[in-house]
């Protein structure tokens, strides 16, 4: 019976993962696997902002003049922030806790602030709402400093003349959320072979495969190849055991919302990869065979003589018009020239 039990549990955990979750993230059409695993590889968030190439996060963390002092900045932040909340103490960002309050507009003097939240610095800034003020201070730095990543939001001139987020879209606090986090995986810089952008995961539900479609279409169509630049476990991720990447693993755990639960292996995560190809392949097959019924139900036929005749009424009988005979004997004669013989001419 506990058998039985754990896994109608199981069975129920899996549909939740391949649904979108809008009571945690309102807006948001991904699955709630994704969602959670965004941060897991520079494919994954290569997908999101449309890049072909893994490589392009890569260089966003090292190499790009405007984004990179940015990430440094971040990291310095993070160790900031261990020591206000406690070195011992699990650093985790509240994935849902972010999506409540982004749009607060008691928040907008702590966010369009030139430097970020600290201890001190206002009113509104405490130690039990820091982590999200922090990431949200920097979530807004970067669509404001590349605005092209995050193309839904908008950015305008404030009165001190400093740029300011007047729109925050939920795709771009995510996105920017997880890149942050991804930073933490690549706090050295590691050359190696590129892997191709890994898509979004939809939701299809009704409401969201509209969206699916057009944003698919940002990225071309990869093949699963594993990238070598990216966390596979423990033993490769040069990263993984230091104190940095230990208290900053943000909803690691695929499918669990517990920080503490460790990485899948190559292996476990190999496996994982081929299940969401599979999935998405059939959530694929099965919004065309929709979309297929619908347009077959909707469809009329516009030669239905019963149709017609309600469109246009019964058809009028018009008056014969005498034709004309082109072929007129006398006529053709004066046109070719001919000279019609008499009757009894050849007697």
């Amino acid at each position: 019976m506990a058998s039985r039990s754990g896994q109608s549990s199981r069975s129920n955990q899996s549909a939740a993962n391949d649904r979108c979750d809008q009571t945690k993230y309102p807006g948001i059409a991904y699955t709630t696997y994704y969602v959670n695993s965004i941060q897991r590889s520079n494919a994954n968030m290569a997908g999101c902002f449309g890049f072909t190439w893994a490589s392009s996060v890569h260089t966003l963390f090292f190499s790009d003049p405007v984004t990179q002092p940015l990430f440094d900045e971040w990291v310095e932040y993070r160790t900031y922030l261990k020591g206000v909340i406690g070195r011992n103490k699990e650093f985790k960002v509240d994935g849902p806790k972010l999506f409540e309050r982004y749009r607060d507009p008691r928040l907008e003097a702590v966010l369009d602030a030139p430097g970020p939240p600290k201890i001190g610095a206002g009113d509104l800034i405490r130690k039990h709402n820091i982590v999200i003020l922090g990431v949200l201070w920097f979530v807004h730095q970067l669509v404001k400093r590349k605005r092209y990543l995050f193309p839904r939001s908008r950015v305008a001139p404030g009165s001190d003349g400093r740029d300011r987020v007047v729109l925050l879209d939920p795709y771009d606090l995510l996105h920017g959320w997880k890149l942050l986090s991804r930073k933490m995986y690549n706090l050295e810089e590691r050359d190696g072979p590129s892997a191709p952008a890994t898509p979004p995961t939809w939701c299809d539900c009704e409401l969201h495969h509209i969206a699916a479609v057009v944003t698919d279409a940002m990225v071309e169509e990869t093949g699963e190849v594993s990238d070598e630049t990216d966390v596979a476990d423990d033993e490769k991720d040069v990263n993984y055991e230091t104190e940095s990447v230990v208290y900053t693993t943000e909803e690691m755990s695929l499918g669990s919302d517990n920080a503490s639960d460790p990485p899948l292996s190559k292996k476990e995560g190999k496996k994982r990869k081929e299940k969401m190809s599979k999935e998405k392949k059939k959530q694929e097959k099965q919004r065309k065979g929709k979309e297929k019924e619908r347009d077959k139900e909707g469809e009329e036929n516009i030669w239905d003589q019963s149709y017609n005749l309600k469109l246009f009424g019964e058809p009028s009988e018009e008056p014969e018009t005498p034709q004309e005979n082109i072929w007129d004997t006398d006529d053709c004669n004066e046109l070719f020239g001919i000279t019609p013989k008499k009757d009894g001419a050849d007697k």
